[in-house]
């Protein structure tokens, strides 16, 4: 079974029903170590303006995962173990179950990245939870491609005549300086 959960009441309660697994993260294909550990829940309540003045919010819980080693005996993460820790934040931290998951992480544990559950896939005795990097988008670009008007317009609606917005204009990784500035 592969799915995706994106909240933290969805990925807890999927976890729920594979009791006796064991929790195994990966990130482009490359497993967490055994012996990784959880060194914080952070909740965070998020308040943004999008590059067409678009207000938003929402909230998140982020999970810092520490890699473990190879030489690790200790191995995989138990679901319950790691639900008790994640039941543990709710009841301090967690007002609701609907806020946003995502994890920090890195492999062999260089400079986290905030992460996104990708995929869960349950195998024999393994829950397999793939992260990867969300990309940036500009908002009003891809909600006007959708075909959504926004009350505040187009993000590149004054500085470029509206036939040369496309989606290059606007795609993750791409830098035009009459966009979204």
């Amino acid at each position: 079974m592969n799915m995706k959960l994106n909240t933290v009441g969805d990925f807890s309660h999927f976890l729920s029903r594979h009791l006796d697994a064991s929790l195994v993260f990966s990130l482009d294909e490359i497993r967490i170590l055994p012996g990784y550990h959880v060194t914080e829940i952070k909740y965070a309540r998020i308040e943004s303006i999008d590059c067409g003045r678009g207000a938003e919010e929402w909230n998140e819980v982020v999970v810092q995962l520490l890699d473990g080693l190879r030489t690790s005996k200790a191995g995989y993460m138990s679901v319950v173990k790691f639900l008790g820790i994640v039941t543990a934040a709710k009841q301090s931290l967690l007002p609701d179950d609907t806020a946003q998951l995502f994890f920090e992480f890195s492999t062999e544990n260089g400079p986290v990245m905030k992460l996104s559950v990708d995929s869960v896939e349950v195998i024999g005795e393994l829950v397999l939870v793939a992260l990867s990097g969300p990309a940036a988008v500009c908002k009003p670009f891809q909600l006007s491609k959708a075909g959504v008007e926004t009350a505040v317009g187009k993000c590149c609606e004054k500085t470029l005549p509206t036939s040369s917005i496309d989606e290059a204009s606007c795609k993750a990784g791409r830098t035009l300086s009459s966009c979204c500035g």
